[in-house]
């Protein structure tokens, strides 16, 4: 057994969280700013359920003692029978380098040494340019980098050793833009839910297999989506009576090249005052968000919206609690606003203990960091990780 990289997205703290989630048992070892490594062997296909992992990896072997050994004479040593005994065919090469020794033209050269080398072992190769030190998912997607005939080398440089791992898997970057760009009914004015972000959700309450999972701001039915796609049942509610029709039929378009997709149930429903009649395994939601605020507002402005929105969110809470079971997971995004390089929280997540939830705790990383947001965003996505009493 040797050891699988996850190499992690934009904000890798998700994606530690969702791993940990995942496999709770399974130590993790950080061993570069966004790449983690599991003593475990993983299927590629984990992948497609992965929000927070952009590729998986393969580990291949550590060298403690590099001192005064190029990397290029690393790979003639250790790298390169591996890559000539790839399935036959033209091969298709690129190199992802993490670490602070090496620049983009260093890693060029390296990889047309590679090329030499194993065009003289009687292959033909063809590789990939580097723009940036690491290869994009883009990239290697659509160069084929983990099919039979491409090797991606990964190259984790800590300075005093180096890991060379084979790409096994990358997200599938056609597939989410479909699930998020070309479903045929979406609202930017109330914000969309990335689906990474309904996946990393869904992955946080770590759902048991024929699980029910209830959102109760289904808003165009994002969660759905993904939950539906992971082979969950859903149940969607909305106050809106237009977000329950776009739920509706974003599930239907959905369902257009998976027929057999049909555990679930969608309607109307204040999520402050509805009575849910299905036994609710899971809450995965995202909350109302306030106001979508595209430059920074006052702070009058800030503290109107946070006391709205606490309000909501605590009535909500309130409502569900009788109607779950004691141990139940939820995973809820709530807003935080940016504002003079600080976040601005809502004032009931110090009640939480009072309403009747607890909240869930990582080995890996403290929970009140799992805040989601871009650059310049003014409202950011909370995501808290509770339990019943």
């Amino acid at each position: 057994m040797s050891n699988t990289l996850f190499i992690l997205g934009r904000q890798p703290i998700f994606g530690i969280a969702e791993i940990e989630s995942l496999f709770p048992q399974t130590p993790i070892t950080k061993i570069y700013e966004n790449i983690i490594s599991l003593d475990k062997d993983m299927d590629a296909s984990l992948i497609n359920r992965l929000g927070g992992t952009i590729k998986i990896a393969k580990e291949m072997i550590v060298i403690e003692n590099i001192k005064n050994r190029s990397l290029g004479q690393l790979i003639s040593e250790n790298i390169i029978k591996d890559i000539v005994a790839l399935q036959e065919g033209k091969i298709i090469f690129g190199i992802s380098y993490y670490g602070n020794n090496q620049n983009v033209r260093d890693i060029e050269k390296i990889a047309l040494g590679t090329k030499k080398l194993v065009k003289s072992a009687g292959r033909s190769i063809r590789i990939i340019p580097n723009n940036d030190l690491e290869l994009s998912s883009a990239q290697v997607f659509h160069n084929k980098l983990t099919k039979k005939t491409g090797f991606e080398l990964i190259i984790v440089d800590d300075g005093s050793s180096i890991t060379f791992a084979r790409s096994l898997a990358v997200q599938n970057i056609q597939s989410y833009t479909s699930r998020d760009q070309k479903r045929p009914y979406r609202d930017a004015k109330i914000g969309m839910l990335p689906p990474k972000l309904a996946q990393i959700m869904i992955n946080l309450v770590n759902p048991v297999a024929d699980a029910l999972i209830l959102d109760p701001f289904c808003g165009t039915g994002v969660i759905l989506q993904e939950a539906l796609l992971m082979n969950f049942g859903v149940i969607g509610t909305d106050l809106d009576n237009r977000m329950v029709d776009y739920s509706t039929r974003n599930i239907e378009w959905l369902r257009q090249p998976y027929p057999d997709m049909n555990n679930s149930k969608i309607s109307f429903g204040d999520a402050t005052t509805n009575k849910w009649q299905e036994k609710i395994d899971y809450v995965v939601t995202e909350t109302y968000l306030g106001k979508p605020f595209f430059q920074t507002p006052g702070s009058n402005l800030i503290n109107k919206e946070k006391l709205q929105v606490d309000e909501l969110v605590t009535k909500f809470l309130k409502n569900i609690y009788p109607q779950l079971n004691e141990g139940t997971k939820l995973c809820v995004a709530v807003p935080a606003w940016r504002y003079n390089d600080q976040f601005i929280h809502l004032p009931m997540l110090d009640q939480l203990d009072e309403i009747g939830y607890n909240h869930i705790s990582f080995k890996n990383l403290e929970a009140e960091n799992l805040i989601y947001y871009r650059p310049n965003q003014v409202v950011a996505r909370q995501i808290l990780l509770l339990t019943r009493k």
